[in-house]
């Protein structure tokens, strides 16, 4: 599905396809405005469906930062350039501290791609974007990769990329929700416009609540088939 494809099934959802006439009441600018706020609200609410797992490659020194990432989820350690975790140990966990730590114990293997520099640990606080630390620092010279997960905020889309894909259906269905509220409730002529418009705000924070409840399950049941 691209974006053209999404705004034209928003219009034939509010009636505002007629051929010749689509986007007579909503306008299609206001629509995709519409779509862009739903995403940073879901974002807002819920990074965790925004999150992505990336492999880093470290800049010399302690203090590091990766710009696209809002918020550090995890740290899994250090890998190679390919996203392979280096060294066979417990991945680290978080704890009940505000800035989540792990340290270990250095090794001086060498690895596939040929650096014998290992991490000791590294630190980072949720609330402080993509920063983080890591030690020892990071020696000149040397390529050092650490693979993480983050949450990446959305793109807007534009008007002058009709073809944009539309990648996320989970996100996208609880977006179209929100959309349709906020065009249904500027329709103040009608009362049952109004009423379904909470409507539709309703089932876009069920879709929301649905999928936490679903992730937890998942979670659960990854637990029980990991657990020893």
């Amino acid at each position: 599905m691209t974006l053209d494809d999404l705004l034209d099934g928003l219009a034939r959802d509010l009636n505002d396809a007629e051929q010749g006439h689509a986007f007579t009441t909503w306008a299609k600018q206001d629509l995709l405005r519409w779509f862009n706020e739903a995403q940073c609200l879901i974002f807002s609410l819920r990074q965790n469906l925004f999150t992505q797992k990336k492999v880093v490659k470290l800049n010399p020194g302690a203090d590091q930062c990766v710009c696209e990432c809002a918020t550090i989820h995890q740290i899994y350690g250090q890998s190679d350039a390919a996203g392979n975790l280096i060294e066979d140990s417990p991945l680290p966990r978080k704890s009940e501290t505000v800035a989540w730590r792990w340290t270990k114990k250095p090794c001086r293997k060498s690895t596939a791609g040929g650096t014998q520099f290992r991490l000791q640990g590294y630190t980072f606080d949720p609330e402080e974007g993509g920063h983080f630390m890591v030690s020892p620092p990071v020696p000149p010279g040397e390529d050092v990769y650490i693979k993480i997960a983050c949450a990446v905020a959305p793109e807007e889309y534009s008007l002058g990329k009709p073809n944009t894909p539309i990648k996320d259906c989970t996100i996208t269905v609880a977006a179209r929700q929100w959309v349709l509220f906020r065009a249904m409730f500027v329709d103040d002529e009608s009362q049952s416009a109004f009423h379904a418009a909470l409507e539709h705000k309703k089932t876009f924070y069920e879709l929301l609540n649905l999928q936490v409840a679903r992730e937890r399950a998942y979670q659960i049941q990854d637990t029980k088939g990991t657990a020893v």
